[in-house]
């Protein structure tokens, strides 16, 4: 008996220690890079897309951007100066005539606007292709255009100037509605596809050839299933607004003519049906235009009220294609930036929103009318505006990321503005509680337009100063005080929050709670992906380092030169040579000498960093032209580049290799 009751103590004992040993190995557990990988990606993504169903929840946005990301924003030579043509820029004179005939007289390059104050008294209108404004400083300093008027004084007093049209620089050719684009048919669909295909099949396509861009027409059917596709069917009440039934046009570039069958360059979107009539039609975009580098001052007059403002709005693109804005300040503006009229693959980068006392006006920017793989990044919206960033109307496939705000809103306008993209961002303030209820979520839009939000909205990486994941949306009406216009369920269907407060994924929404999470910005992760597999090297993209949640974002306001290898123009005086070694990927040999060191970091401090763009110091100290302190150890040095954890090239590096030396 005392045998076997010793027996059974060993076991209870051997048992016992089994478990402390396990117990013990689970507490000193520490994951490898690539489970410690997988526990900050996402389901829907992973580290670099392995996990991604390219037809499924998540969307693409890596088309989003001048030439859908794959080409940098050029550097146009100057052709022309406007004091060549009168202008004074001293602020007494009036120079609008000398900026239109610079224009008028202008083809096929940039007109300088040397630094100075300009006083201009009506639209500044760029209607031709392959022309750009350039200024020499985004400051009070720098080449300010003050403008005296509104876009109602230009317009007429029955143009709708205060709903985020019109700008008073303004690009493309204008409109006094957006509703739709007109366009004339090349050839109507003869074949249904699939959201996700490439392929559509044409009566005719003899008049297309691949480099073509066209537009796809859908228009909705009595049954209401184009626009039911576009909210997953989650109601019956698609809205009954003026410009509706639905019209959805969607430009997009061909790449192959085989018969009558074309290839597109990017998935569909939606699916087509014959019962929506589907067509290809001409696309007449205006392409190639840019502002840059300006100050862009409105009178300093408060904000009336909600839809009353006269219309001192910053700039405007419509309709145009592979176009951009960089590095420009806009003070006092009713409306700071719009895209409207089926624009395509048009950047803004570098921008900041601003007013002189009052710190309300209405739209931040808008994107509106069938805008359409377009990206707005590194921007700084320092006023409260009623509505921060809005999409509407049917705009698909756009990036808003790497920005920050006094206390942003992600305003759904409604009409089925559809799989758009947030990513890493900094709200600012956050909201929440009594008097504003969750205000990054805060939308608003005609009562009787549907719900607010089309399917597959993205929202990655968004914090605040004070959290670091949103707060799930919840039903408030009163959206003018800044609370929550819907729920996920019924006004926002197929949404995507990552990270969010808890994990709750149904198939209307998903909801996934990481910490950490990686990467930090979906776009440039897409993008990578997408031009790897096409064999070709990633261009690029500026973007600002995610911080932690109790801070701000910092917005370039250097000149961005994205160039495939960017090259100093000599070795920075007291650069070591020291090649850091480790064996993680990511590295970036941004001088292009095969080596890793310093320089590479210091050259990419020039290119993206957030200060001035010089590097003068003798030192390896690159704060003054934008270095980062990525590893947070209070130091900037080759540790902030690439480390055996994580550094600057690891997380934006577009040369990524583990061949260096």
């Amino acid at each position: 008996m005392k045998q076997k009751i010793t027996i059974l103590g060993l076991i209870i004992t051997g048992f016992t220690l089994l478990v402390i040993s396990a117990l013990v190995a689970y507490l000193e557990w520490n994951p490898t890079d690539q489970e410690a990988a997988s526990i900050n990606n996402s389901k829907l993504w992973g580290a670099s897309g392995e996990l991604w169903d390219p037809k499924g929840r998540l969307p693409d946005f890596s088309y989003a951007g001048y030439h859908a990301g794959e080409k940098p924003i050029p550097n146009i030579p100057v052709k022309a100066n406007v004091k060549n043509f009168g202008a004074k820029g001293d602020g007494v004179a009036d120079d609008t005539q000398a900026f239109k005939n610079a224009i008028a007289q202008t083809n096929n390059g940039a007109i300088l606007i040397p630094k100075g104050t300009y006083k201009l008294s009506s639209i500044i209108q760029i209607t031709k292709s392959n022309l750009v404004l350039r200024g020499e400083g985004n400051t009070p300093n720098g080449t300010v255009l003050r403008f005296t008027k509104s876009v109602k004084d230009t317009m007429g007093e029955s143009f709708p100037a205060d709903t985020g049209i019109g700008g008073m620089v303004w690009m493309g050719k204008n409109r006094s509605n957006s509703y739709p684009v007109p366009v004339s048919n090349i050839s109507n669909v003869t074949k249904s596809a699939k959201r996700g295909d490439f392929n559509l099949t044409l009566n005719n396509a003899s008049t297309i050839k691949a480099g073509d861009y066209v537009v796809l027409k859908l228009d909705e059917s009595a049954d209401k299933s184009l626009g039911g596709q576009l909210i997953d069917f989650i109601t019956t009440e698609h809205g009954n607004a003026p410009w509706q039934p639905l019209q959805f046009r969607w430009p997009v570039q061909v790449t192959k003519v085989s018969g009558n069958v074309i290839t597109l360059k990017q998935p569909l979107r939606l699916d087509v049906e014959l019962k929506w009539k589907p067509a290809i039609a001409q696309y007449q975009p205006v392409t190639e235009v840019g502002i840059e580098n300006l100050y862009i001052e409105l009178p300093n007059i408060p904000y009336p009220s909600h839809h009353n403002g006269r219309g001192y709005n910053g700039f405007h693109f419509q309709g145009t294609l592979n176009s951009w804005a960089r590095n420009i300040y806009v003070m006092n503006g009713d409306n700071g930036v719009g895209m409207d009229g089926s624009v395509k693959h048009t950047t803004i980068q570098g921008l900041t929103l601003n007013r002189q006392g009052t710190k309300t006006a209405h739209h931040g920017v808008t994107f509106n009318a069938n805008v359409a793989d377009s990206l707005f990044e590194n921007f700084d919206i320092k006023v409260l505006f009623i509505h921060d960033i809005s999409v509407k109307h049917y705009t698909n496939g756009n990036v808003i990321r790497n920005g920050t705000g006094l206390d942003l809103n992600f305003d759904h306008h409604k009409n089925y503005p559809f799989e758009n993209l947030f990513s890493n961002i900094n709200v600012g303030k956050g909201s929440i509680g009594e008097g504003y209820k969750n205000r990054m979520w805060s939308s608003a839009g005609t009562g009787s337009a549907g719900p607010y939000s089309g399917v597959r909205e993205t929202f990655w990486n968004i914090r605040s100063n004070n959290w670091s994941a949103p707060p799930p949306p919840s039903k408030v009406n009163d959206w003018q005080d800044g609370k929550v216009a819907f729920t996920p369920d019924t006004d926002f269907p197929m949404v995507n929050i990552i990270p969010a407060r808890e994990n709750k994924n149904t198939r209307h929404h998903w909801f996934e709670k990481i910490d950490n999470l990686q990467p930090a910005d979906l776009y440039q992760s897409q993008l990578n992906r997408r031009l790897n597999n096409q064999t070709s090297t990633p261009i690029p993209v500026a973007t600002a380092t995610p911080k932690p949640a109790n801070t701000t974002i910092p917005v370039a306001t250097a000149t961005i030169k994205p160039t495939n290898t960017i090259t100093p123009t000599s070795r920075l005086p007291g650069s070591p040579t020291t090649i850091y070694q480790t064996a993680a990927c990511g590295q970036a040999d941004i001088k292009g000498d095969g080596q890793f060191g310093i320089d590479d970091f210091a050259e990419f401090a020039r290119a993206y960093g957030n200060g001035k763009n010089t590097c003068a110091t003798g030192t390896v100290n690159y704060g003054p032209c934008g270095g980062k302190d990525v590893n947070n150890d209070g130091k900037l040095n080759i540790f902030d580049f690439g480390s055996p954890v994580i550094g600057f090239a690891q997380r934006y590096g577009p040369h990524r290799t583990c061949n260096l030396p």
